[in-house]
């Protein structure tokens, strides 16, 4: 299944009905864990009664060190991309190539042929930059060609979508690093 979307979006911004964001829940349940215990250690901080000893410092210190660090867990927490249809986690990346290899990838990706045979392969570098999102399991694939203009990167293709085999072969071809 092939879906284009308009080049003025990105793949990034981009919603596809497959996949859906959600929350990752132990990562959630960690950070109400370390507010917990940050808790607890500023209440157990505030019951020491022997000021010549040094819990109370440590235990006001190692409190609020939880609490800050729950808080920010909290506020960052992580939201992971599934596609829906086999449960997969979904994993973001981008790739670069030579401005010149434009043509000859999106050519490629249009006709999904990923047989390494056309040798284009990935730089460090480039004035092109090929964004993609890959399910664990193969099945899913989305990719985007951008272009590099003074001081960004604009779309120079729609976002294509792989599922099934074409997808697989995508991944592999992503995997080899050569179209």
């Amino acid at each position: 299944m092939n879906q284009n979307i308009s080049a003025a979006e990105t793949l990034f911004s981009a919603a596809h009905p497959d996949i859906k964001k959600i929350t990752n829940i132990s990562a959630l349940i960690l950070s109400l864990l370390f507010c917990a215990v940050g808790l607890c250690l500023l209440f157990f901080s505030s019951k020491v009664e022997d000021s010549s000893s040094a819990s109370g410092p440590v235990l006001l210190v190692g409190g609020i060190a939880f609490l800050v660090a729950g808080g920010i867990r909290l506020m960052i927490r992580k939201r992971s991309l599934i596609y829906v249809p086999t449960g997969s986690l979904v994993k973001k990346g981008s790739c670069f190539f030579d401005a010149g290899d434009l043509s000859v990838l999106g050519r490629l990706l249009e006709e999904k042929t990923f047989d390494g045979k056309a040798e284009v392969l990935p730089k460090k570098d480039g004035g092109v930059r090929m964004d993609y999102m890959v399910s664990q399991d193969g099945n899913f694939a989305a990719v985007q060609l951008l272009k590099y203009v003074p001081y960004a990167y604009e779309p120079a293709s729609s976002v294509l979508h792989y599922t099934g085999e074409e997808a697989s072969a995508f991944v592999n071809a992503l995997r080899v690093g050569r179209f």
